[in-house]
Order: C-alpha cells, then sequence, then structure tokens
C-alpha cells in the first residue's frame, strides 16, 4: 500500500534494500504503471530463499520493511561522508520545500537523498518506508554510489529502515524523529551513524559521531 507514483523506484529500493539485489544489472525488467497500481519486476537470479514476498505489504509501521535475510545484520559502512548541524538543518529545509505533498495536504513522509553538496532527490508516500524506498531506489537506477551519500527522513527510524539504509550502503542517517533502540543497537555494530532531531538547533547523535562535526555548544 503506498502512494502510487514513483513505482519504480519502490520496487528498486524495495529489493535492494531488502538485500534481494545488490546492482542495478541484476535487475533484467522493470515496469511500473501508477494508475493501474502495478509493478513488474524480473531478476537476472531467483531471489534469495529467505526472501518471502507477502501478498500484501502495508505502509503500515513494520510491515512495509520486513527483512528476513540476516546477512544484512554483518554489513559494515564504509562511508567517509561526514556532516555538521547547520548543513543537515539546510537540507532538511530543502527537503520541506520539495515536499509538495506535504504542504498540500500533510499526512506525507518524506525522504531525502544527500551528499557533500546538499539534497540529490526527494521523495513522498503516505508510508515511511516506502518513501525511503523510493529515494534509495531513484539512487539505484541513476548508478550513484551511495557510498558517499547520506539518507534524511521525517519518519522514526525503527529496525527495518536502518536495514534499509545497511542494503543501500549509506553512511548518515538523519531523522527529524528518533530511532528505536534495537535500531540503535544494529546501528552501533555496523559502524553507521544515526542523528535524531536533526532539523533542529539542537540535533542529537546516537551512534557514528566520528561523521558529525558538532557546532560549538551543541550536542
Amino acid at each position: 500500500m503506498c502512494t502510487p507514483e514513483d513505482l519504480k523506484e519502490l520496487a528498486a529500493g524495495y529489493l535492494w534494500g531488502r538485500g534481494a539485489i545488490s546492482s542495478v544489472e541484476e535487475i533484467y525488467l522493470l515496469g511500473a504503471c501508477d494508475d493501474m497500481r502495478f509493478i513488474t519486476v524480473s531478476l537476472s537470479s531467483d531471489l534469495p530463499e529467505s526472501f518471502a514476498l507477502e501478498q500484501v505489504l502495508s505502509s503500515a509501521c513494520g510491515g512495509g520493511g520486513y527483512i528476513e535475510d540476516e546477512s544484512l545484520l554483518k554489513r559494515r559502512v564504509s562511508s567517509t561522508l561526514t556532516v555538521s548541524g547547520p548543513f543537515l538543518r539546510s537540507c532538511f529545509a530543502e527537503m520541506f520545500q520539495r515536499s509538495e505533498k506535504y504542504r498540500d495536504a500533510g499526512g506525507i513522509h518524506s525522504a531525502a537523498l544527500i551528499d557533500t553538496s546538499g539534497v540529490l532527490d526527494v521523495k513522498e508516500d503516505v508510508g515511511r518506508h516506502n518513501a525511503v524506498d523510493k529515494v534509495l531506489g531513484a539512487c539505484l537506477l541513476s548508478n550513484r554510489d551511495p557510498v558517499d551519500c547520506g539518507l534524511i527522513t521525517t519518519g522514526r527510524l525503527s529496525t527495518d529502515m536502518v536495514l534499509k539504509a545497511l542494503g543501500a550502503g549509506v553512511g548518515v542517517v538523519a531523522t527529524r524523529s528518533i530511532p528505536t533502540s534495537l535500531a540503535l543497537e544494529i546501528a552501533e555494530v555496523a559502524g553507521l551513524t544515526l542523528i535524531g532531531r536533526a532539523h533542529r538547533e539542537k540535533s542529537h547523535v546516537y551512534c557514528g559521531s566520528h561523521r558529525f562535526v558538532a557546532e560549538m555548544g551543541s550536542a
């Protein structure tokens, strides 16, 4: 269940973030019709045995990002991207400015891919997991290297959200909300940088502080 647009990106990001594919070359065919709300994907190889497709994928908490492949838990982050408080606040401001559906109606989550130059892409969806899938899918389909990128989002960082970031390979994940305790544990082991309340002057770095340049007098 999702906002019916950017469906190709949604499918690609969903497969990538769950560890079903590791590159765009593994997608043999990807077709989507926003009006019919239908997506067809053919891959160059069979899906992993651990990968199960439910008949209905909910956009509700946890439902849209269920990940069974435990190999994702073994991944380690190698990104050298660094960010600062002012930089993240400017990225969040731009993401909100570009979030047209949220401004028009509210009740919509946003996610953006960033690098040292600023915001690269913004996607919106009624589900926070879907918004992340869409922006990660756009990264994959454009052949952009995620190692030098970060992810910012409006949603709470649950376990599956952190695993999506690990599946894609980004090094910094920042949210206007906060992470869950289990998501934080996974991020700490993987070396992922998690930042909460990142749209505020006083953000909170939960782990991976070596990628965050703190302002004088701020956390």
